[in-house]
């Protein structure tokens, strides 16, 4: 049968992440909420580095010192 993921393809055609490059991929989280944050750390903590900010002026400041994240998670009531 052979390696599963090796054998899956997206709708146009590429590959999905593979483990080793989630594992290297940055999420930044900006919610104002701590059960927010915890549930998505949770959920994506097992597969990428998630890093959190309680609002704008805490992720401008993570992503200046930082300078890394492939996707931002934004709760745009945060933005304070």
């Amino acid at each position: 049968m052979g390696n599963m993921m090796s054998e899956l393809s997206l709708s146009d055609g590429r590959q999905p992440m593979s483990m080793a490059a989630a594992a290297s991929s940055h999420i930044l989280i900006v919610d104002d909420e701590p059960p927010n944050q915890l549930i998505l750390e949770d959920l994506l903590g097992q597969q990428f580095n998630v890093h959190c900010a309680s609002n704008g002026r805490q992720a401008l400041a993570y992503l200046k010192e930082k300078g890394q994240t492939d996707l931002i998670l934004l709760d745009i009531n945060s933005l304070t």
